[in-house]
């Protein structure tokens, strides 16, 4: 597969412009993180470049663009291939957080071990084992999952219904936060840190189309568009994350 792909990037330069900004470009791109963001990104670029075709794919897992026929792909897990450049785009700020409502008749965790007792909702960015960080270094915790789900907003559903707790990138979390519909828990031990990532095969980088587009998410990325409600949220959410005392 990597065979056939080096000849069709020779292929291409073959018979294109060696500067030329055109042609088609096939990312894989989060479906939540499109749909609030990344979609108007990629709109721009192309207003700026009349000759380039985009066939952009919503996946929600990780996928080896080399081994899967995409120019880029974009996403936060913690994950590299080989052949495959990373290109760090931005800070991916999540937050361990639940309904209020489950925590009617239950205490708080106080601790990230904790969490094996209670029910969990899993994701594709996080699936059952969750790394907080501790004054010990990082600490792994395999969490019991109730409800597995792709997509994000399908799992702050969930979490709004009580159904258990769950990791939300800040940016979806945020205005339930602010209003109390979720709580934010264990704000002594953060999640280990995530950024958004450009995965890019090694030998599709000497395009200029890709070499273009990645530069424009970059610098379109610098102050992220989720930054501003980072910053509103953090005030409210540390405020409402549950005491020692689960209150």
């Amino acid at each position: 597969m990597r065979l056939v792909a080096e000849f069709d990037e020779l292929f291409k330069g073959s018979v294109t412009d060696e500067h030329a900004i055109e042609g088609q470009l096939r990312i894989r791109s989060p479906t939540t993180l499109t749909s609030e963001f990344l979609g108007g990104i990629y709109g721009r670029f192309l207003q700026l470049h009349g000759g380039v075709n985009l066939d952009v794919a919503l996946v929600d897992r990780s996928v080896n663009p080399l081994e899967e026929g995409f120019d880029v792909a974009i996403g936060a897990l913690q994950v590299s291939y080989p052949s495959v450049i990373d290109v760090p785009m931005c800070r991916y700020p999540v937050v361990l957080c639940c309904g209020a409502s489950y925590l009617d008749n239950r205490a708080a965790p106080q601790h990230p071990t904790d969490l094996v007792d209670f029910d969990c909702l899993t994701s594709g960015l996080f699936s059952s084992s969750w790394v907080f960080e501790s004054p010990g270094g990082p600490m792994s915790v395999e969490v019991h999952t109730r409800v597995h789900v792709s997509e994000a907003r399908v799992q702050r559903d969930m979490a709004r219904r009580g159904l258990g707790i769950t990791v939300l990138p800040l940016y979806l979390a945020a205005e339930d936060i602010r209003s109390g519909r979720l709580v934010a828990l264990l704000g002594d031990y953060p999640l280990q840190s995530h950024w958004l990532k450009a995965l890019v095969p090694r030998m599709k980088m000497n395009r200029p189309l890709v070499r273009e587009f990645v530069a424009f998410l970059k610098h379109q990325l610098a102050v992220p568009p989720w930054a501003l409600q980072e910053q509103l949220a953090a005030p409210a959410a540390a405020a409402r994350v549950v005491s020692a005392h689960g209150q």
